[in-house]
């Protein structure tokens, strides 16, 4: 048995949930019920005004009979890397030693790379929603990350850092050019 089964985010819209992030959800939600932790956390910041992208997997996943005392939320992680981070203070926080991560078939490789140098001491097992899309966006995504997380703590710091400006610049563009 796993300690948690922690879901990755995949984005959210005016109109609530993507459907990748509720597939994600549903595998998330098939595992708990299946026996493989007494916990689910629900991982990912972005809103659609209303609620966070955490906020609303929980609320899918009591839809589908989860209790609600069984779900733990992330709400301030924006990518993968962030996840990664703060599911690992939460893990640590928790004594947590194994976690099985859901996510998305062209997301594996990346997640995997980022989460096993970021959780090096949690046992982390990978369950992975099928999708399809081109392997050559898989192994830019992943050239990319390697660039910015060097193999030790300071490069996980950097692509954090990075990762909130680019964020931050996005945000800043999609204000000013609603004006």
């Amino acid at each position: 048995m796993y300690d948690a089964i922690v879901v990755l985010a995949c984005g959210v819209g005016k109109d609530g949930l993507s459907e990748e992030s509720k597939r994600r959800v549903e595998l998330g939600v098939d595992l708990f019920k299946k026996g493989k932790a007494k916990k689910i956390l629900m991982s990912g910041s972005q809103s659609n005004g209303v609620a966070t992208e955490s906020e609303l997997m929980k609320e899918y996943a009591i839809l589908l009979g989860v209790p609600n005392s069984r779900i733990l939320i992330e709400n301030e992680s924006i990518d993968t890397i962030s996840s990664a981070y703060f599911v690992g203070k939460i893990a640590r926080s928790l004594g947590w030693k194994r976690i099985v991560v859901v996510t998305s078939s062209f997301h594996a490789r990346r997640t995997s790379f980022i989460f096993k140098r970021t959780l090096k001491e949690i046992n982390i097992k990978f369950r992975y929603v099928r999708t399809f899309t081109s392997e050559k966006r898989e192994d830019d995504l992943l050239n990319l990350t390697k660039k910015l997380m060097m193999d030790n703590p300071r490069g996980i710091k950097r692509a954090l850092l990075i990762s909130s400006i680019y964020i931050a610049l996005k945000s800043i563009n999609t204000f000013s050019s609603s004006i």
